[in-house]
């Protein structure tokens, strides 16, 4: 029986380049991630039966987004 070859494996790891799954890179583009999330994962639902105030959070994150665009904007 043949062993892997442990130097195949390393040299593959040392020249493999990073590459950002494609929720993350949705996520980092987003203005507001929860469409995201619950499209990718049902996340409302599982916010929902943990008791997380759901209403609160939109309209909290929607706030940030607007002054995240506003500081954006103004730098």
């Amino acid at each position: 029986m043949r062993q892997a070859s442990l130097s195949h494996t390393h040299a593959h790891t040392l020249t493999h380049t990073y590459v950002p799954h494609p929720t993350l890179q949705d996520l980092s583009i987003a203005e507001d991630v929860q469409p995201v999330l619950r499209k990718r994962f049902g996340m409302t639902p599982w916010f929902k039966r943990r008791g997380l105030p759901i209403e609160a959070i939109k309209q909290r994150s929607a706030l940030a987004a607007q002054v995240w665009h506003w500081v954006c904007l103004n730098v």
